[in-house]
């Protein structure tokens, strides 16, 4: 039994974003370990094996982005808790998670410091995604945690794009889920019936192109969208996706009863914005996975030229969009083509398959 150490930026209940709930779930996959995690959160806290230390920079002005060089400082606050935790449970081995740089960063010093086994899990690209002057400590950072022999990678989009550059060993960590398949009636509907979407996860440059081109064509329509989200609304009504078709719900804890009550999953990636091409060629979003086990058909928007596009098209798991051309019309054609909507929905449960935490662990099993 090994005493295993997982870096996180993101982490339960502090931060709700995907790899919040992967890094708590890593727990579950290693649970013939002692695993216990890092995250950020307030100073001086700890929870069921979490620690948590607070790395914010406060301020809401403009330009925020250009406040990251500022963080780097805060590489040695988290890199002490670390210390600690390191001597006082007796960590064999360090998974440092990005996408976050001082937690990854922090990690991998300790691991030198009390020479412990460290491994990066990169969830997205990192030097290839920063721009402007943040290359220069980027670079620093990113030739030391490449000197890992292997490294984990979240999709195999990533693992291919990552191979071809760097000569280490890249291993595929897919994302893991706990949850059961789901499986729902049909919806009774009229000619009337308003057709409803449901959305889950978070609104960012990864998704905002592609989610405000959807909310915008289908104002006027029959199509609704319902929002689950831990993005405000505020905010959201600033990027331009509410509007008098769009419904937002919050975070909503258990999904399954929403599932139920939608016609489709509608999944956003792109099309463009502020990430660089290779980000957006190699993202995997997560709440792809839950969608797959939703029961329901999923609608996607994703470019032509992503890792995404390619795993749906491959397996036939969702109706797939590449350019931003209207499809309201299609879409009410979709709904009445019960054979397509079944295929989608047995292709994508097949397709949740692969995201096992059996599978998950015998990777985690072989690196740590």
């Amino acid at each position: 039994m090994a005493n295993i150490l997982v870096v996180s930026w993101s982490a339960l209940p502090y931060t709700k974003t995907a790899s919040a709930f992967l890094a708590e779930d890593l727990k579950k996959v290693l649970s013939n370990h002692n695993v216990f995690l890092i995250g950020e959160g307030p100073d001086n806290t700890n929870d069921n094996n979490n620690f948590y230390v607070n790395t914010q920079i406060k301020y809401d002005g403009k330009g925020k982005r250009f406040l990251r060089p500022l963080r780097l400082l805060k590489i040695r606050k988290v890199k002490k808790l670390i210390n600690r935790i390191i001597c006082e449970q007796n960590i064999d081995s360090i998974i440092g998670i990005y996408p976050d740089e001082i937690f990854q960063m922090a990690g991998y010093l300790a691991s030198k410091e009390h020479k412990i086994k460290f491994i990066p899990y990169f969830h997205n690209t990192y030097l290839e995604n920063v721009f402007g002057l943040n290359v220069i400590p980027a670079k620093r950072i990113h030739s030391k945690i490449f000197e890992s022999p292997e490294i984990l990678v979240i999709s195999d989009g990533l693992k291919n794009f990552y191979e071809k550059k760097y000569s280490n060993k890249f291993t595929c960590l897919r994302h893991y889920s706990f949850e059961e398949k789901l499986h729902h009636e049909t919806l009774k509907r009229d000619s009337n019936s308003d057709i409803n979407f449901f959305f889950v996860g978070t609104i960012n440059d990864s998704n905002l192109d592609a989610t405000r081109f959807f909310c915008e064509q289908i104002k006027g329509s029959k199509i609704k969208l319902n929002i689950s989200s831990s993005i405000s609304k505020e905010q959201l009504l600033r990027n331009g996706i509410i509007n008098e078709n769009v419904n937002y719900l919050g975070f909503v804890q258990d999904l399954s009863e929403e599932y139920g009550k939608n016609d489709f999953m509608l999944l956003t990636h792109g099309f463009k914005g502020e990430f660089s091409d290779a980000e957006y060629q190699t993202i995997f979003p997560t709440k792809t996975v839950e969608m797959l086990r939703s029961g329901r058909p999923i609608v996607c928007f994703s470019p032509e030229n992503s890792f995404l596009t390619e795993f749906i098209r491959e397996r036939n798991c969702a109706k797939i969009y590449t350019t931003k051309a209207p499809f309201v019309e299609d879409i009410y054609k979709l709904l009445n083509n019960e054979n397509n909507l079944t295929q989608f929905v047995n292709n994508a449960q097949d397709t949740y398959d692969l995201f096992s935490p059996n599978s998950a662990k015998k990777v985690l099993e072989s690196v740590i």
